[in-house]
């Protein structure tokens, strides 16, 4: 009787333990806070040149212009595992998108701000989320920060993701992070969000998530990376000196170096041009392409070449080249033709110089 109670104790004990560990199981998931100092958080934001904004000023520059993707950062991203912050790397941030400015009065007696208007009230850390090595119907989760960086205490919130494949919740585990008091977080302080990404099959997901401050509303993109190809473009092509109105022409492979084939279209801006213009690589294959310079008159000339794969993601590679006249002369003022029989022609070679 004794023996038959004790192992019935044992059992209900195991079971107990095992409620336990389960009840435990999916805070696991979550990753741990970040300790990762604040320069490296919250750099300054990407600072644009006098002369971009001249352009955009005058209209030759969209604000598109300023996040054009260079071949060698799409690589960086496909091979990256975390966020360069995390191993020590500085990197700055293109401000976030602002989509719309509200009427501080109307949430705050604090009106005066000290963040300039081109940037929002919180800075968020990463600023571009980013879900690698997933697998379908699993569930991952994310940190997303916010800082503020205003002198005063404001109010902030991330607006419920109408996706089936992504959900938000505030998080307060650890000491550092602000506690809102009133929906306010102090000056300087920051507040952490638990975004959680469910896919249903492994392929690129975009989307973004609507923040909201007393000032103003803005997008914060997620990114799920799935398989994805690659080309080794280089980032720049440079055509060296062509004469005027001839034909330069330099050709290199570029391979697939991603996870599954692609198409891709290529185009160029005059007086570049490129070959082929459109095509398909196998995961792991080599195409040759050519690019072509014919410059009308003599002066450098500096342009795009444009490669956009078949999911929409597009690259930039720039090109360079210069134009010059070439004096091309005779060897010999006079040419002497032998003579010839009616009806019958002769002809004579001259060098040119």
């Amino acid at each position: 009787m004794s023996h038959s109670t004790t192992s019935k104790r044992k059992t209900l004990k195991s079971k107990s333990t095992r409620n336990n560990n389960s009840s435990k199981g999916p805070a696991t998931d979550v990753p741990p806070h970040k300790n990762i100092p604040s320069h490296l958080k919250y750099p300054n934001y990407r600072k644009v040149d006098e002369a971009t904004v001249l352009a955009m000023a005058e209209g030759t520059h969209s604000k598109s212009d300023l996040g054009k993707t260079k071949p060698s950062l799409m690589l960086k991203d496909l091979r990256a595992t975390r966020d360069p912050a995390e191993d020590g790397e500085l990197v700055r941030p293109a401000p976030p998108e602002i989509l719309e400015f509200l009427n501080i009065e109307d949430y705050s007696a604090q009106k005066q701000c000290t963040v300039p208007l081109e940037y929002p009230l919180f800075q968020p850390y990463p600023a571009d989320l980013v879900f690698r090595n997933f697998e379908p119907f699993g569930t991952y989760h994310q940190r997303l920060y916010f800082r503020n960086n205003d002198s005063f205490a404001r109010r902030v919130r991330i607006l419920s993701p109408d996706s089936p494949f992504f959900t938000v919740r505030p998080v307060f585990d650890d000491p550092s992070l602000a506690v809102p008091k009133n929906g306010k977080v102090a000056a300087g302080m920051e507040v952490c969000y638990i975004v959680t990404f469910r896919p249903r099959e492994k392929r690129d997901y975009n989307y973004s998530l609507i923040c909201v401050t007393e000032r103003e509303k803005f997008a914060v993109p997620v990114r799920a990376i799935g398989t994805r190809a690659c080309l080794d473009f280089p980032d720049n092509v440079e055509m060296g000196m062509a004469p005027v109105k001839h034909t330069a022409t330099k050709t290199f492979l570029v391979r697939n170096v991603g996870e599954k084939a692609t198409k891709f279209a290529l185009s160029a801006s005059q007086p570049f041009d490129v070959e082929p213009r459109n095509g398909f690589v196998a995961q792991g294959a080599s195409i040759q392409v050519t690019v072509m310079f014919t410059p009308d008159v003599a002066r450098s000339y500096e342009g795009e070449m444009t490669l956009e794969y078949e999911n929409g993601q597009v690259a930039v590679v720039g090109l360079t080249g210069d134009a010059q006249n070439i004096n091309v002369h005779l060897g010999s003022q006079i040419v002497e033709i032998d003579p010839a029989y009616i009806s019958l022609s002769s002809q004579k070679n001259c060098e040119s110089l």
